[in-house]
């Protein structure tokens, strides 16, 4: 059954909330719906690193951080699950994110997340990997304005 206007907007209203509450807590927790990973974005639940995965190549691949005798490197594997979840973005510094980390980088601050290729997989103090034009890795060390650390919304 289709839910009413009414309970769409409670159900809106909880949500905001639930994140004024969170914010009262964390004041680096950005007050906006655009705070939400979009759904566009696949993130998946993992075993490395901070727990989490980018998904990508339509749903077929994910990348997440692996270690390998003492170095921070990426790993590439099939997504099998397909058992996304829903994250928030929280601002913070570069050097704040550390290696195992998912965050996402712009040199903008106009609230748009919605580009893959800016999630990455902190792999140290410089270098993250992320995933260009849907299938390439890339690995550097680039600097952009404006980090943002990818958390698993509580439920």
């Amino acid at each position: 059954m289709k839910k009413s206007f009414n309970e769409r907007l409670d159900a809106i209203e909880e949500e905001t909330q639930a994140l004024r509450d969170e914010q009262s807590e964390d004041n680096s927790v950005i007050l906006v719906p655009d705070s939400l990973v979009p759904d566009s974005i696949h993130i998946e639940e993992t075993g490395c690193g901070d727990g989490l995965a980018i998904v990508f190549n339509d749903d077929k691949q994910e990348l997440h951080y692996s270690e390998a005798n003492g170095s921070d490197i990426y790993s590439v594997t099939y997504a099998e699950k397909n058992d996304f979840v829903k994250c928030k973005l929280v601002k913070c510094e570069r050097n704040d994110l550390e290696a195992g980390d998912t965050a996402y980088h712009t040199d903008y601050d106009d609230g748009d997340f919605s580009k893959h290729s800016r999630y990455c997989k902190i792999l140290g103090s410089k270098k993250y990997a992320y995933v260009d034009c849907d299938e390439d890795i890339i690995v550097t060390d680039n600097d952009w304005n404006y980090w943002f650390k990818v958390v698993k919304v509580k439920e």
